[in-house]
């Protein structure tokens, strides 16, 4: 066990090396332990000022003076839509890089995460499969798939989440046949409930199909006292929750990210759409493209051979409230990305390997297993929370960070996080926006400047205002997530 941890952890080292950019919200994620306000672009001095690379690092960095103050944690995800479990443990990593911006300070810690979940997924793998190489061979396969190193790239609250989703799922699994469950029983459920629901609402979907499992597993024993206590411990860990950040109720119902889930429950065509972009992702996400086939053959086994997967009690622990969270979060989720397939997809992959299992008999069942899944392991397939595809544009930036940007910005889309690395880098810049971007004061901009960076946002004509320039030769080098880079070289006289 300690030696596959250790091949994981080297494993993300190595790409985390390779991690080039970041996607805007894992600037939130930086930004939003420590700034002031939630957006940098709030600030009454962001347009129509020449800044500095500092301007942008004190979004994204802890200061020698802020390094005490943990409001921001608190504050910003109150005014935010998310709950600030996973900004806290981000700031007290943080507070150990003062005044330096780096990938590492959240990597390092999703690898902590990590490290926790792994012992989780042996301890799960070992109650599914009675059988401890088998739990091993999980582990190993589990924490090596693409989404496993997508979601420990990613910096954001999806690493912490799927841990939280295993504790959950272990505890429940110690707890499912107890006949008179104990204060101690309650508390060691509550405990990580009360954390998931402040680290993701999204735990919440799992949350649901569990507790409607248990309800229904002690309905049928009758064990009316349990389902009480266990409802009440569901209602008391929640509670403790709200009363930790009372927010969630606002952000749930009537938030932006809320409402909006709620408008998409009520279209079938939208729903099955939805799944099917989801199945899609978990295919070449989760099982490198391979998904589809492992399925079909498990499918046609388990019907030749009758297999009966839910007789197992941990199986069917695991597979509710997975399938639950699976079909809400393909509805209510604002974008079908892989982020949200990333808690429970460690849990995909046990129930599929399980499933698997199950196809054969005896010791060839190990090896078949462990080989069919090692060729998954090795599908090549790319890591898109690595952003390799911008390392080009970070070298030439690098290269000579004297040269001045001027970004025009499209506020209506509202995207600058996705560029403030950049910016970071760059000694003098300028943003402004497109309406006040006329040829007078662009003249005025560009000015004795030989060359400069032009960033134009998405959502506006490009050459429309290119077209505003003149006396400078116009070379894109650059399509980025929500904005395009140009250089401009003055044309000689």
């Amino acid at each position: 066990m300690i030696l596959i941890i250790i091949i994981q952890v080297i494993t993300r080292i190595y790409v985390g090396n390779k991690k080039a950019y970041f996607h805007m919200d894992e600037a939130y994620s930086y930004g939003l332990t420590n700034y002031e306000r939630l957006n940098i672009s709030d600030n009454e001095d962001f347009f129509n000022t020449w800044h500095d690379k500092n301007y942008y690092l004190d979004y994204l960095t802890v200061s020698q003076e802020e390094a005490k103050d943990f409001t921001p944690v608190y504050e910003n995800q109150k005014n935010d839509v998310h709950p600030p479990f996973y900004y806290l443990l981000l700031r007290i990593a943080m507070n150990f890089s003062i005044d330096y911006f780096s990938k590492w300070t959240g990597i390092i810690l999703n690898i902590i995460i990590f490290c926790i979940s792994s012992i989780f997924v042996y301890l799960i793998a070992n109650k599914l499969f009675k059988n401890s190489y088998m739990a091993l061979i999980v582990c190993f396969v589990s924490g090596l798939t693409n989404i496993a190193l997508e979601s420990t790239l990613y910096i954001r609250m999806y690493e912490l989440t799927t841990l939280m989703i295993l504790i959950t799922t272990y505890i429940h699994i110690l707890k499912y046949e107890k006949k008179d469950l104990t204060i101690k029983d309650l508390i060691a459920i509550g405990i990580p409930v009360c954390i998931g629901f402040l680290t993701h609402y999204y735990y919440l979907l799992f949350l649901v199909g569990m507790y409607f499992l248990f309800m229904y597993h002690y309905g049928k024993e009758k064990n009316y006292k349990n389902m009480i206590k266990y409802t009440i411990c569901m209602l008391l860990a929640g509670g403790v929750g709200l009363l930790i950040f009372p927010y969630a109720i606002s952000h749930i119902f009537f938030g932006y990210r809320g409402q909006g889930a709620m408008n998409n429950f009520f279209s079938v065509e939208t729903f099955i759409t939805n799944v099917a972009n989801y199945l899609n992702i978990i295919n070449t996400q989760v099982f490198n493209y391979i998904g589809i086939f492992i399925i079909i053959f498990i499918i046609y086994q388990k019907t030749k051979q009758n297999i009966k997967l839910t007789q197992n009690k941990e199986f069917l622990i695991m597979l509710v409230p997975t399938v639950t969270y699976f079909l809400i979060a393909a509805q209510a989720s604002p974008y079908k990305d892989i982020r949200y397939i990333i808690p429970i997809s460690t849990i995909f992959i046990i129930l599929t390997m399980y499933a698997f299992y199950q196809c054969f008999k005896g010791k060839k069942a190990i090896i078949i297993t462990a080989c069919v899944f090692a060729v998954m392991l090795c599908m090549p397939n790319k890591l898109d929370y690595a952003y390799e595809d911008y390392q080009d544009i970070l070298t030439r930036i690098d290269q000579d960070t004297s040269i001045p940007a001027v970004y025009i910005f499209n506020v209506g889309q509202n995207r600058f996080l996705d560029d403030i690395y950049l910016f970071s880098k760059i000694e003098k810049s300028y943003i402004i926006k497109p309406e006040d971007a006329n040829e007078e004061k662009l003249t005025e901009l560009f000015a004795g400047e030989e060359k400069i960076y032009l960033f134009l946002n998405e959502g506006m004509d490009n050459d429309e205002i290119l077209g505003r320039i003149e006396g400078y030769q116009k070379e894109h080098i650059k399509r980025m997530n929500a904005c395009d880079i140009y250089l401009l070289s003055q044309i000689p006289e």
